[in-house]
């Protein structure tokens, strides 16, 4: 690591900027093959056609001055994919906001006014950490944990999974 004087004249450690990580993530899985790879892998399917795979992701969309990594359609399921390099217990929470956008732009053109249901595609979720800060190979993150009391039966709930993609951590 490099060390560079602060305004104080201390060395401070540069570390590599986690925009440069999160950059890099959406760059290999925004090509169809490899996002559709990735999804096999993490949900032990075997999808072969990366045309069945639709990328949903919102685009130069910043919403609370967060912006979702890649979302995607496929086989009635909508996926979220997130990269952290730091961990970050709100992703329930963000991933909440981003899902909602997600699905008011699916539906965009369907009344919620309407007698019939609309239907929605099967919501899942995932974070994949390559942070310094020790975690578990997986990990699944609640919305009712960031909840003020503890709720038995939370009438909201969120699950996000966690995967830590350290070296030798989830290499299957």
């Amino acid at each position: 690591m490099k060390k560079r004087k602060n305004k104080r004249g201390r060395h401070a450690v540069l570390s590599a900027k986690r925009s440069y990580k999160d950059t890099l993530f959406r760059m290999l899985f925004r090509e169809p093959d490899r996002l559709l790879a990735l999804f096999n892998a993490v949900n032990g399917t075997n999808y072969q056609e990366p045309e069945d795979l639709e990328i949903v992701t919102l685009e130069n969309a910043i919403y609370m001055n967060m912006k979702n990594d890649l979302a995607f359609l496929i086989d009635s399921h909508l996926s979220l994919y997130e990269h952290q390099s730091t961990y970050n217990p709100n992703m329930p929470l963000r991933i909440l906001f981003y899902a909602t956008k997600e699905y008011q732009k699916l539906i965009k053109d369907d009344s919620l006014y309407t007698s019939s249901q609309i239907k929605i595609p099967i919501p899942h979720f995932v974070v994949f950490y390559n942070g310094e800060q020790r975690m578990p190979e997986r990990k699944i993150l609640k919305l009712s944990e960031a909840y003020e009391k503890t709720v038995r039966h939370p009438e909201l709930e969120l699950f996000v999974t966690m995967l830590n993609i350290n070296e030798g951590c989830n290499e299957d």
